[in-house]
């Protein structure tokens, strides 16, 4: 598919309507950076969503990470995620979230390669997940 940016918001805002929607490959769209706000209120409208993939989009722009945690945060009930190529940098909010997001026990898989990450800030983001996760 080729949608593009207004298109790919556009779908992304008519499916939230969906509130029984399970599953759903939106993947390769020709998407830019401003589309992840469209993407954190598509998860957050989107209560019986169990599969998504938005893989290769370019969805970067600072605050992906950010509003892709807010929207697993509101309404989670995801089993299986796949951002994979979509320019995600900062993935620190995905383990910022409430310790009590659903997210954490319904994730099966969980697909973040492709993306320009920061290594050492994920690196120091695991260390101290695991560290607060053994606490908790």
């Amino acid at each position: 598919n080729y949608f593009g940016p207004e298109a790919f918001r556009t779908v992304l805002l008519a499916l939230g309507y969906l509130p029984n929607l399970k599953s759903l490959n939106i993947s390769s769209n020709n998407s830019d950076k401003f589309c992840s706000a469209a993407v954190q209120d598509f998860i957050t409208n989107s209560p019986s969503l169990e599969e998504l993939d938005i893989s290769n989009n370019e969805l970067s722009g600072g605050s992906f990470g950010r509003e892709l945690a807010n929207g697993l945060q509101v309404a989670c009930n995801i089993v299986c995620l796949n951002v994979s190529g979509c320019g995600l940098v900062d993935i620190e909010p995905l383990f910022q979230m409430d310790s009590q997001c659903k997210f954490y026990t319904t994730m099966r898989r969980l697909d973040i390669s492709h993306n320009p990450i920061n290594s050492q800030l994920f690196c120091n983001t695991v260390d101290g997940f695991i560290s607060v996760s053994t606490v908790l």
